[in-house]
């Protein structure tokens, strides 16, 4: 297999929430996109659903990318390759401090494997794609600062290399099509809020004055899609980009705001962090963003298409509300 115009562009985690966006970002942008993921954190659906909103059947291996042997024979085999989005990381902060290993493990693993192998076939573009680090004591936080520094002393011996970090809010929302969205483990709000609504559980746990910035996924993939299309033209060698929407909610006022959108009723488990007096303090002023509302319409859409609600929209069990 060979493509002589160097289109294509390698995925890891390409079947979680960050990488099957921005593969349908790219291959609409008329990008080849060859798919790497383990299937630890989603599932092989997710390749259909990206096939549905494309109309292309992309290439994809069921690979762990710490696997240099699997990896390399992968590139091998696709050939022609412009470019890596690196979305294989382990994200979970709270699950990260019960498991330090097994991220270190993961997050550094991977991440050196593809920097061994990107000059062995020529690659000279890498993009690394993660999300803010809420709390700067996390072992989740400590592998990508570790990360950082070993892409840095990388770029040091590999003088061809052209590496892109992209730091991005909070990601929410799913594809418009709802053919594609979000999966993982509770402890992600917008997971716990859909799982709620839909009456999979009983109440949201949230904490007070707990702000966080959100931006759309979408935003997020065609930030990634920009990215690759500019290859070229980037002058720095090491870029670090803070990707934001500058629109920020508490935990409370996101499951109130979800409620008013979705017209959906959702008990609430306050709670009070451990560490109040350390609590950031940022501005809440997210509740008038039309985008940050579409974003909130497809979490639910998302949750609809799971078929958590019968066809005729009624609940199955939860608290839906009446509409008009």
């Amino acid at each position: 297999m060979s493509n002589d115009d160097g289109n294509r562009i390698i995925i890891t985690g390409a079947l979680g929430y960050i990488g099957s966006h921005t593969a349908v970002e790219l291959i609409e942008a008329g990008f080849e996109v060859c798919l790497v993921d383990n299937l630890s954190c989603t599932n092989i659906e997710v390749l259909e659903g990206i096939e549905k909103i494309t109309d292309v059947k992309p290439i994809y291996e069921n690979i762990d990318c710490k696997d240099y042997v699997a990896m390399d024979k992968f590139m091998n085999k696709v050939g022609g390759i412009k470019a890596v989005i690196h979305c294989a990381a382990l994200k979970n902060e709270e699950n990260s401090d019960s498991n330090p290993l097994a991220y270190y493990r993961n997050n550094i693993g991977s991440l050196v494997t593809l920097l061994e192998l990107l000059p062995v076939h020529k690659i000279n573009c890498l993009v690394c794609s993660v999300p803010m680090a809420a709390n700067q004591d996390s072992v989740y936080h400590s592998s990508l600062l570790m990360c950082e520094r070993i892409i840095n002393d990388s770029m040091k011996v590999n003088h061809d290399l052209y590496c892109t970090i992209v730091h991005h809010a909070t990601a929410i929302g799913a594809h418009p099509t709802s053919l594609v969205g979000f999966n993982g483990e509770r402890g992600d709000l917008q997971i716990d809020i859909s799982r709620a609504a839909a009456g999979k559980c009983e109440n949201v746990a949230v904490y007070e004055n707990h702000i966080r910035e959100y931006i759309d996924i979408m935003d997020i993939a065609k930030t990634h899609r920009h990215i690759i299309e500019n290859i070229g033209s980037q002058k720095d060698r090491m870029l670090k980009q803070n990707l934001g929407s500058g629109c920020c909610l508490s935990d409370i006022e996101f499951v109130k705001l979800f409620e008013q959108i979705n017209n959906v009723r959702i008990s609430m488990d306050v709670r009070v962090p451990e560490n109040n007096s350390e609590q950031q303090v940022v501005s809440s002023n997210g509740a008038n963003s039309e985008k940050l509302k579409e974003a909130i319409k497809n979490i639910w859409r998302w949750q609809l298409h799971l078929g958590d609600i019968e066809s005729d929209g009624k609940q199955k069990s939860g608290h839906l509300l009446g509409g008009s």
